[in-house]
């Protein structure tokens, strides 16, 4: 999933909901965000997307995101995700991450 500036939540939402609708996204779903090339986004934001993922916790069971972000802000705003995911109680495991490399690396190594 690739970001790009100007994004809305509603934008997320609509492909999210495309992902988790494809025969090819059954659990564990593993993602891969790239958010290097754009703002971080609001906190708003990010409460709807934890949010979202908690309703659909089914679909996120035993699944994996990694976050990159490009920037200093972008990677804070991707650790406090990796938080309010964990407070939610969700069933999935979420990392900031600011190299590609890295980030691709964790994916592979999650069971």
């Amino acid at each position: 999933m690739v970001y790009a500036d100007p994004y809305t939540f509603s934008e997320w939402d609509r492909t999210m909901n495309e992902i988790l609708s494809d025969p090819i996204a059954d659990p564990p779903l593993r993602l891969l965000v790239d958010h290097r090339s754009c703002q971080a986004p609001a906190l708003m934001f990010v409460r709807h997307m934890g949010e979202y993922v908690r309703r659909h916790r089914d679909r996120f069971r035993g699944g994996a995101i990694a976050i990159v972000s490009g920037d200093t802000s972008g990677y804070a705003i991707a650790r406090m995700t990796e938080m309010l995911i964990d407070a939610k109680q969700v069933p999935c495991e979420v990392r900031a991450f600011r190299e590609w490399d890295d980030a691709e690396k964790w994916l592979e190594g999650v069971r």
